[in-house]
This record gives structure tokens, C-alpha cells and sequence, in this order.
């Protein structure tokens, strides 16, 4: 259930240190990042109008 897992990750980020903490913060706002450029990357390829060689 998906309260358990927030329950066990919950008490597991509660054995963190602070520089640990702010390490694994910081790691989530850069693939939170990655992943926002790869989509926008995505959907601008998307709307590019393909070549006769691409049809």
C-alpha cells in the first residue's frame, strides 16, 4: 500500500542527517530537472514538421 511505503520512507529519512537530507533534496531537484528538459525536448521534436525523407 502506498501508505506503508510513505510510512517506511518516512522513518528512514527520519535517520538522516541534515547534510544527508539536504544531499538526497538536492539529487531530487535534478532529476526532477532531467526530466522536465528531456520532455520539453520531447514535445518540441514533436511538433518540428518532419521531412519528405522522415514520411
Amino acid at each position: 500500500m502506498i501508505s506503508d511505503k510513505n510510512s517506511t520512507i518516512l522513518k528512514i529519512w527520519d535517520q538522516l542527517d541534515a547534510t544527508e537530507q539536504k544531499d538526497m533534496v538536492v539529487e531530487l531537484i535534478d532529476d526532477i530537472d532531467d526530466l522536465c528538459v528531456a520532455t520539453a525536448t520531447e514535445q518540441a521534436n514533436n511538433r518540428r514538421p518532419k521531412s519528405s525523407a522522415q514520411i
